[in-house]
């Protein structure tokens, strides 16, 4: 989150400065302090602070007079600008230690991260109020060589994932420039904004492609007469349209993906009175007020496609706005400061805070953590032990992977869609939609082996002939199927088998066939098949006694019965003489 209207120069010195603005006749007069941007009351040379949420005592103390922050999505870590001593010091978004040595970029400013190549782009105005931004490799924390030269005293940087394009706002020259994220060379800085238009704070909507950009009317070097947003259309890369800005000069923007509204935070007065925060609707470009809040200087963090929203400002802690219901939640976060950038992954914010509080070191990180957040945990069944395995959550706006059974994320309560990445040789609901409702939140993921079909072609059956395959060993042992095609399809998982094949009167000379998947199906397998040998046939002279020979036996056997029969008939009766 960038914090345009910090001085980016000629802070060498950790010590809070207070300037005195005074408002004379609807001009806001502020002293100069050097080049670069307006210069406000305290709170825009506060440091950095260090108390995590209420029950962490040890302050996370890292000795920095820092202007902005910006978190690494890819690595989940934080860039911290750091112009006290020109320098840029990462920070680990989860143990929120500090990683190696500061990086030295000159007079650092705000910055933004490149989700396409990793880089972290951050701008700073050079000798004779000249500008340029530094690249850093996000992965190496190394400087890429080359230097980008923009326009004079740049104050804010935005980011087009779609086209890979930066935009660079230059307070000095009242201009833009953009910038090729992937040659880093400056393309185009032909929008001029007026003499008087000083540009201070960027803001981009990647679904209509309207850049929109904050501007402090400029009078004289340290007096303001007002402020208002332009909106510029990059397809064209022309001015489209000024909206009237809150305040006396917009502080801060971000553009919510999630409702497609753009916040904007303002400075007021001198008086002490506070800016209302102003919404300009994506689609319509209409603006509205938030119900019952306002800041008087501030910043506004959106939590990705999350649905909530933080405010802020020195004046008291921030606030998180819940974009479902369109209201502050009941209670603010633990420590006052400005939301600067938000981990989403854990929950924990950077605030830009004024270290004057009793018993607060001034140059420090503060960090909080909503409480209000929600466990939310994916829990798969059914891989092998050790698999890596990746959720999405709200559009990808979390990511989260792990080689455990439990995949955990922080959220508000409400309806998130999620997404699983697919994990070779496994299959399961790839995504859906998941109902957040405290105090914490559960999903099952029950991955299956996906199986690949695997195709066995025979060779030397008849045609239409029945055969059979039996998987004889591997994860699916027992399983078998017949044909009467020439071909026979078996659905395998990952794994080695030694598979069988069968068919009456015929074999195969070759037995039990090896079968590897390996995450897709492997070539057909072709299955020869011989005939079994036949039984010798008798000859036609063997035939033929073997006939004779039964039939003697038969006409044998039949006289001998005739005969068995005769002997033993009584003899006939003779009949009496007369």
């Amino acid at each position: 989150m960038d914090r345009a209207w910090r001085p980016t120069r000629n802070r060498k010195s950790p010590a809070i400065v207070v300037v005195l603005p005074l408002l004379v006749g609807g001009l806001l007069l502020v002293p100069a302090a050097g080049a670069g941007g307006p210069h406000l009351p305290a709170h825009a040379v506060a440091g950095l602070r260090a108390l995590a949420n209420s029950n962490q005592s040890a302050p996370w103390a890292l000795g920095v007079n820092g202007t902005a922050v910006t978190y690494d999505s890819d690595n989940h870590e934080f860039f911290v600008s750091n112009p006290a001593n020109d320098t840029v010091l990462v920070v680990n978004g989860s143990t929120r230690q500090m990683i190696g040595r500061p990086i030295s970029v000159g007079s650092a400013g705000p910055s933004v991260f490149d989700t396409d190549n990793g880089y972290v782009y951050v701008v700073s105005a050079g000798p004779g109020g000249g500008g340029g931004v530094t690249v850093i490799n996000g992965t190496t924390d190394a400087i890429v060589p080359s230097r980008i030269v923009v326009g004079g005293d740049p104050q804010a940087i935005a980011f087009d994932a779609r086209d890979n394009l930066l935009f660079v706002a230059n307070y000095g020259t009242h201009n833009l420039s953009e910038v090729n994220g992937i040659d880093q060379r400056v393309q185009d800085d032909s929008i001029f904004l007026g003499d008087a238009q000083s540009p201070t704070t960027l803001a981009f909507d990647q679904r209509t492609g309207i850049l929109y950009v904050g501007l402090w009317d400029t009078v004289a070097p340290g007096m303001y007469s007002g402020g208002s947003v332009a909106l510029v259309n990059i397809a064209n890369w022309t001015l489209q349209n000024v909206s009237v800005g809150s305040g006396l000069g917009p502080t801060s923007l971000a553009y919510d993906p999630k409702n497609q509204q753009i916040y904007e935070t303002g400075y007021q007065s001198t008086l002490g009175l506070a800016s209302p925060i102003v919404a300009i609707n994506g689609t319509t470009e209409n603006t509205s007020t938030l119900p019952n809040a306002s800041l008087n200087g501030g910043s506004v963090v959106v939590a990705g496609n999350l649905g909530w929203v933080y405010f802020g400002s020195d004046d008291g802690p921030p606030r998180a706005f819940d974009t479902a219901t369109d209201s502050f939640a009941s209670a603010p976060l633990a420590a006052p400061g400005e939301p600067a950038a938000l981990d989403p992954a854990s929950g924990w914010l950077l605030l830009l805070a004024p270290g004057t509080e009793p018993g607060r070191p001034p140059n420090a990180i503060e960090a909080v953590q909503d409480t209000a957040l929600v466990p939310v945990s994916f829990v798969e069944t059914g891989l092998p032990s050790g698999t890596a395995w990746n959720v999405e959550l709200a559009n990808s706006a979390l990511s989260n992977s792990s080689s455990t059974s439990t995949i955990g994320f922080l959220a508000w309560n409400g309806s998130y869609s999620y997404g699983v990445t697919p994990v070779p040789g496994e299959t399961t609901t790839y995504s859906g939609t998941i109902r957040v409702d405290g105090p914490t939140t559960s999903m099952a993921v029950a991955f299956v082996p996906f199986r690949f079909p695997v195709t066995f072609l025979e060779l030397g059956l008849p045609a239409g002939f029945r055969w059979s395959a039996s998987v004889v060993s591997g994860p699916a042992n027992g399983l078998n199927d017949s044909a009467s095609t020439t071909n026979l399809v078996l659905g395998l998982a990952n794994g080695t088998y030694q598979v069988e094949f069968s068919a009456p009167g015929y074999t195969t000379p070759s037995g039990s066939y090896s079968v590897v998947v390996n995450g897709s199906s492997p070539a057909n397998q072709t299955v020869l098949f011989t005939a079994l040998p036949s039984s010798p046939a008798l000859s036609a002279g063997l035939l033929e006694l073997f006939v004779a020979v039964v039939v003697g036996v038969l006409v044998l056997g039949g006289i001998v019965v005739a005969l068995v029969i005769r002997s033993r008939r009584p003899p006939p009766r003779v009949p009496p003489n007369p």
